[in-house]
């Protein structure tokens, strides 16, 4: 993912594709229906009312529609006023009517959502959104068992990364790990049946290793 990093404010554009070794399904009218998560808000920032974000999409002018961003549920959350580039997917922002900590508080943890068709449609083969990777299911090459569902793609210098949440049946104390997106780590990325196949090398997952 990239980003610009000098401030942002209200009135952008959406965000760039991005290549992969999956396939890429048709658009489809059900598509357009849908919602994405884009972002997730994180701890407050300073006194007056701040958050940290952590953004799952390209382009950070997205949050800065002027409809705002939607809950799960499709419901208007607020308008995203500014945002400050910090480091990779870590911003902070400046949401409309938020302006002490308190307030920036009660927002830790909530998921911002866009339609999808806000998106432009991405005409190259073997391409799409990281976005649209969000909540799909994981399952084990060896096996064929779910082990858990992706939250974030994540670049910490060295390649695309998949964080991956554990499912309960891998894990009962949870917790996520990350796995690096390449063909060989990542045979199936299947969109149109929204499922991601993984070929875990043995004993990745041992109590302490690639774990958060």
């Amino acid at each position: 993912m990239s980003a610009d990093k000098s401030e942002k404010k209200r009135g952008g554009h959406g965000p760039s594709g991005a290549e992969t070794d999956g396939g890429a399904p048709q658009k489809t009218a059900a598509q357009d229906d849908a919602l994405l998560c884009v972002a997730r808000i994180g701890r407050a920032f300073g006194v007056r009312g701040g958050v940290h974000l952590t953004l799952f999409a390209d382009d950070p002018e997205l949050l800065l529609r002027e409809d705002g961003v939607l809950d799960e549920k499709g419901n208007f959350l607020f308008r995203v006023d500014t945002l400050h580039w910090r480091k990779q997917d870590d911003y902070t922002a400046e949401i409309e009517g938020i302006t002490d900590r308190d307030a920036a508080e009660t927002l830790k943890g909530k998921k911002l959502y866009l339609p999808r068709a806000v998106l432009p449609v991405i005409e190259e083969e073997d391409s799409f959104y990281y976005v649209d990777l969000i909540g799909i299911p994981v399952f084990a090459e060896t096996g064929g068992a779910e082990i858990g569902e992706i939250v974030s793609v994540q670049n910490f210098g060295a390649g695309d990364l998949l964080e991956i949440r554990k499912s309960e049946s891998l894990s009962a104390r949870g917790g996520s790990f990350y796995l690096p997106f390449t063909k060989e780590c990542v045979p199936v990325v299947d969109m149109a049946a929204r499922r991601v196949v993984v070929n875990l090398p043995e004993g990745y997952l041992d109590e302490g290793k690639k774990t958060s």
